[in-house]
């Protein structure tokens, strides 16, 4: 928790959006590239009930250790 700095909400009608260099995920955050990793993927969750209309909506952890944000 102490490694947390936001949440950031990401849909298909919001400005900010997840894009792919190299075949990798990144967000964007004012002047920080920042790669993304799937915690479903890395966790091997199952997809949520119900969750199929939320699909367009993903939600971004955004943490920090020392000087690095991740």
């Amino acid at each position: 928790q102490l490694t947390v700095r936001e949440l950031v909400m990401v849909s298909a009608e919001s400005e900010n959006k997840i894009e792919t260099i190299k075949d990798t995920p990144v967000f964007r955050l004012r002047d920080h590239l920042l790669p993304l990793v799937s915690l479903q993927e890395l966790l091997k969750l199952e997809p949520a009930q119900g969750s199929a209309s939320r699909s367009d909506h993903k939600y971004i952890v955004v943490a920090q250790l020392g000087a690095y944000l991740f």
